[in-house]
């Protein structure tokens, strides 16, 4: 029997236990973020190790924050090797002696989930770290085929992105971070029969912005599943290049700069890009060339770059849906993707290890001396160094 098959579906109406933050002893930081702090901590009676991912209520009047409702609501629906387990939840009390206090204080919550050894962040910010392709691709399908279940139960995940892409102790690759998740109303996708969804508006104010696609930059509400395939396809390539691929510093410029990636949208391969609310605005896209190509085929192959072009096309109806990838004949050419147990065992490494690891490479060895700074007498020779080296700096 195999190990999906004996997993229970976890209880929707409640947890088995409510466990209390001292049953744990915690052992380190491993994350930070708008929604909290994600602890390493190791259960004192069991011995299980697990993650602890604090939930912050910045409005603690108005009850418990939305966002974290919607989250272990969804995860608790979900049941796939794929995707991220909450094992059960904690409730802190608010230490205060004055109990009118308890009306502005309502304690902290606390998500338990399986822990994770990497996050793709700290993983390929690691300088230890070495995938080759048989290893990408290996990843890259169980990416996938976590990112279809999610879309054949007709959520949203709506922030893929390396730092949600976590790998467990065995090299399982784990979907975590559904708090900007939602249900979709419409069909779940099908294989060549482009993205599930597209029924209703929704909020255009998700997804992080080197992943957001470009439909929701030119203000699409009504989208669909393709805004997930979008984030795929930058992690995709970001597994080969180490970092984001598509830097940008407002909306308007994570635009442009999608646009000098894959070109710019017109009538032959967006045509439904002109109704949108932002097309206007965006026009900076019409005198750029497609770089694609000649950007990534030297890293992955043309096998690569054509399932990398697949899920980043502009137009999101005929962009892959999880499906269509899984089927790219990438996946069944040499090398053929490494089976789990072939995976290298990778460091403990996490998101919050990425200055460490910055630290570490700029640092010169213990034993080779530190050259002193030359000092030039002419600023202007100085400036004009500075700005050459920075326009000869590759922006991927």
């Amino acid at each position: 029997m195999s190990e999906k098959s004996k997993r229970k579906l976890q209880p929707i109406n409640r947890f088995e236990d409510i466990e209390k933050l001292s049953h744990y002893d915690i052992i380190k930081k491993i994350g930070q973020g708008t929604f909290g702090v994600v602890q390493k901590a190791k259960h004192i009676k069991t011995g299980e190790v697990v993650a602890l991912k604090q939930l912050i209520n910045n409005l603690a009047k108005e009850g418990f924050p939305i966002t974290a409702l919607r989250e272990i609501t969804i995860l608790k629906k979900l049941n796939h090797e794929n995707v991220l387990l909450i094992l059960t939840m904690i409730h802190e009390e608010p230490r205060t002696s004055n109990p009118k206090d308890q009306i502005t204080q309502r304690g902290v919550f606390y998500m338990v989930s399986p822990y994770m050894k990497a996050d793709l962040v700290g993983l390929l910010g690691n300088p230890a770290t070495n995938l080759d392709v048989a290893s990408i691709k290996c990843m890259m399908m169980q990416l996938l085929e976590g990112i279809n279940y999610i879309h054949q139960l007709h959520f949203l995940h709506r922030d893929v992105k390396a730092a949600n892409i976590l790998l467990d102790p065995h090299g399982v690759l784990k979907i975590a971070d559904f708090g900007l998740a939602r249900v979709y109303h419409g069909q779940a996708p099908l294989k060549g029969k482009g993205p599930g969804g597209g029924q209703r508006n929704y909020t255009g104010l998700v997804v992080t912005r080197w992943y957001r696609p470009p439909e929701l930059l030119l203000g699409e509400r009504k989208y669909t599943t393709a805004v997930d395939m979008w984030g795929v396809g930058c992690v995709f390539a970001e597994l080969f290049v180490k970092k984001p691929i598509l830097v940008g510093s407002s909306d308007s410029n994570q635009a442009q700069i999608i646009f000098d990636l894959v070109g710019p949208p017109n009538r032959e391969n967006w045509p439904d890009a002109t109704h949108l609310p932002n097309k206007p605005d965006l026009n900076i896209g019409l005198t750029c060339t497609r770089s694609l190509e000649s950007k990534f085929t030297p890293l992955m192959g043309d096998l690569g770059v054509d399932l990398l072009s697949h899920m980043l096309t502009l137009d999101p109806k005929t962009r892959y849906n999880a499906l269509d990838a899984l089927d790219h004949i990438y996946f069944k050419s040499d090398p053929l993707p490494l089976k789990l147990n072939e995976l290298p065992i990778f460091e403990e490494c996490h998101e919050i290890d990425k200055e460490r690891f910055k630290r570490a490479r700029s640092e010169p060895p213990p034993d080779m001396p530190v050259k002193a700074k030359k000092t030039d007498s002419n600023p202007r020779q100085r400036s004009k160094g500075k700005d050459d080296s920075f326009r000869s700096t590759i922006n991927y």
